[in-house]
């Protein structure tokens, strides 16, 4: 659903540059995900933040890669740059994401003396503050204002507003009927909407096989 924001927006700026700084990696790298909170060990968070990161060509990246060169436009991913990841997979998992119930456990180690925060164990709270250590990063500082750097996580897709209008028109286009013959048959789609997609897929390219090939975002 966010390519479809994705393709207009690169549209409008394609009309006036040839490369833009896109965000992706920095959810993957520094816990910015809703449903990571679910994690209530620091190991286990660390090993999901890497798994999703190694996925993401499968994801994110295929469809800003599309639609971005879809309108000739370039997109660049300064989170992604080997520097970085190699700094932030070094950030233990309590710097990424600040629990109401955990926070003495912040402090417990030096980001730069742990090698791998995957074997460090520990209980992660509730209340979670997304993205800490990124966020305190700018805090105080005159490169990004205050209402930017603790604004709450949005979807790309619900930030433009192209999931209501998308999950409502999939609403409109498929019956409940098709919808539960397809959860039945064993198709693997969580909403009308995915659904929807699957069908254009399918007419496409025929073949049930080719969607073991479509990577699947976990978000």
């Amino acid at each position: 659903r966010s390519a479809v924001a994705n393709y207009f927006l690169a549209e409008m700026a394609a009309e006036y540059v040839k490369v833009v700084l896109i965000g992706e990696g920095a959810d993957e790298l520094f816990a910015g995900y809703e449903y990571l909170e679910r994690f209530t060990d620091w190991g286990d968070l660390h090993r999901e933040l890497r798994e999703i990161t190694t996925e993401l060509h499968q994801s994110g990246l295929q469809r800003v890669d599309r639609m971005t060169m879809a309108h000739g436009l370039q997109g660049r991913a300064p989170f992604l740059d080997v520097a970085m990841l190699d700094l932030a997979m070094r950030i233990p998992p309590w710097f990424k994401r600040k629990d109401a119930e955990a926070g003495s456990a912040v402090g417990v180690a030096d980001a730069a003396g742990v090698a791998d925060a995957a074997v460090i164990g520990g209980a992660a709270g509730t209340g979670a503050i997304t993205k800490w250590c990124l966020r305190e990063a700018f805090s105080g500082s005159c490169l990004l204002p205050e209402e930017i750097i603790q604004r709450g996580k949005e979807k790309f897709s619900e930030g433009t507003g192209a999931a209501d209008v998308l999950a409502e028109f999939a609403e409109r286009h498929v019956s409940a009927k098709d919808y539960a013959d397809a959860r039945a048959n064993g198709i693997q789609v969580r909403s009308k909407e995915e659904f929807y997609y699957y069908q254009i897929f399918k007419s496409e390219f025929g073949q049930d096989s080719a969607c073991n090939l479509v990577g699947r975002s976990r978000s």
